[in-house]
C-alpha cells in the first residue's frame, strides 16, 4: 500500500529533486497501485502527448507496470498520462548541461518527451528501463524454444546480444552452456 510516507521515502532513496512538484508528491500515493513497485522518478515538463504541445510540469515515474506522468493544475485539476510497460519500445536519456530529458516511445503514441529533468534521476530511469528490457528479452528468448534447435544459430544470436551490450558475459556463458548441453 502506497502512503505519503512511503512515497517520500522513495523520493529520498532516489534523490528526487522536488522543486515545483510538492503538490504532486503529496498526492502521488493516491494514483499508485498497491501492487506496483516504483523504480525511479523525476520532475519535468511533459511534451508531445496526443497532439498537445505541453501538459504541464509534473512527476514522471517508472514502475514495474507502467511509465506514468502526473501533473496537478493550479485549480485542482489533475492530468495523468500512463503507458503500460509492455507497450513501451524504448526510453532514452539526453543529458543537458543543467537539466536533461527523457524520451519515451510507446505503442500508438509518437515520441513523448519529459523536459527539464534532473540529469541523475532521468539517467537512472533510462538505465532501469534498459535493465527491464534486457530481462524481458532473456525471459522471452527462454520461452521461444525452437522445435528443431540449431545450436550454431542460437550461439550466434546470443553472441550478438552480448556484443551489443544487451546481455552480460555471464548471461552469454550460461546460455552457451545450456545450448551446448554442458
Amino acid at each position: 500500500m502506497w502512503t505519503k510516507e512511503k512515497v517520500r521515502s522513495l523520493a529520498r532513496d532516489v534523490n528526487y529533486q522536488c522543486q515545483f512538484t510538492a503538490g504532486e508528491l503529496n498526492t502521488l500515493h493516491t494514483i499508485l497501485h498497491s501492487d506496483e513497485d516504483c523504480y525511479g522518478m523525476t520532475e519535468g515538463m511533459l511534451k508531445k502527448v496526443h497532439g498537445k504541445k505541453h501538459s504541464g510540469y509534473g512527476i514522471a515515474l517508472l514502475t514495474d507496470k507502467r511509465f506514468l506522468f502526473y501533473h496537478k493544475g493550479f485549480l485542482g485539476s489533475a492530468t495523468t498520462e500512463q503507458f503500460p510497460i509492455d507497450t513501451i519500445s524504448s526510453i532514452s536519456f539526453h543529458k543537458g548541461v543543467l537539466l536533461g530529458s527523457l524520451h519515451v516511445y510507446a505503442a500508438n503514441v509518437d515520441e513523448v518527451i519529459i523536459e527539464a529533468c534532473d540529469n541523475n534521476n532521468a539517467k537512472r530511469m533510462a538505465d532501469v528501463w534498459q535493465h527491464l528490457l534486457n530481462q524481458r528479452l532473456i525471459f522471452e528468448s527462454n520461452l521461444d524454444v525452437p522445435t528443431t534447435p540449431d545450436p550454431v544459430a542460437e550461439l550466434e544470436k546470443w553472441h550478438s546480444l552480448k556484443e551489443k551490450g544487451i546481455i552480460t558475459e555471464e548471461d552469454y556463458n550460461a546460455k552457451k552452456k545450456q545450448i551446448l548441453g554442458l
